[in-house]
């Protein structure tokens, strides 16, 4: 509460800075906390074909590919890879990898059959660069928001950084006082703003820490 005005933050005041915290934080960890679905275009790159297909999703964690197609400049699906290609060994870290070993010893259910699909792979195989070749359509976050211990320790670590933040500026004017009548005077004095500081630099600490490993994990940092 403000040790000036008395005021009590309440458990609505409360949940707003959680629920504000969320997306300040996904921006911050080039992570998505919630199901989103998202729609992107991929340049075809030989080398990276080259590669089993690499490619690299801009949004992460990914939870799930609905469709991996080539499509033209004026949206017609040109081919549509089976999904059962796609390795979701690395999703989690937004990389695809097309693996169609599989189509040669069981059966696929996609529309990507063996046949058809070798002569894709050696049609494809004599191009260097094509931009905006594939389509990607793929879901990013936990299913139903059912997030880690984890991700909640680091949304609650924000949350208290925030709030300490303000509980500090409303007492700001409550640092020291002095009172004097004859030749009588007392004075008392406290911490005043700085009586939240260790508290928020040991959150500041943690949700740091928190961040670093989290985007080593999924691929989010450069290095």
């Amino acid at each position: 509460f403000s040790p000036i005005t008395r005021a009590q933050m309440t458990d609505a005041m409360l949940q707003k800075h959680i629920h504000r915290a969320i997306p300040e934080l996904e921006l911050e960890t080039g992570l998505t906390f919630a199901p989103v679905q998202h729609e992107e275009r991929q340049a075809f790159d030989q080398n990276e074909y080259l590669a089993m297909g690499y490619m690299r999703l801009r949004n992460k964690p990914v939870f799930s590919v609905e469709a991996l197609e080539i499509v033209t400049s004026n949206d017609q699906t040109l081919w549509k890879v089976s999904t059962d290609w796609i390795d979701a060994g690395r999703l989690h870290e937004g990389l695809i990898y097309i693996v169609p070993i599989n189509v040669a010893v069981t059966n696929s259910n996609g529309s990507g059959g063996a046949a058809g699909g070798a002569a894709f792979l050696a049609i494809l195989g004599q191009q260097s660069w094509v931009p905006a070749y594939w389509r990607v359509r793929y879901t990013t976050g936990w299913p139903d928001t059912h997030l880690p211990v984890i991700i909640n320790s680091l949304i609650g670590y924000h949350t208290a950084i925030k709030v300490l933040t303000q509980l500090a500026q409303a007492n700001a004017k409550s640092g020291s006082k002095s009172l004097g009548i004859g030749g009588l005077s007392q004075s008392s004095s406290n911490p005043g703003p700085d009586v939240y500081t260790i508290a928020i630099t040991e959150a500041r600490a943690q949700k740091t820490l928190i961040i670093n490993k989290l985007k080593s994990l999924f691929g989010a940092k450069l290095f």
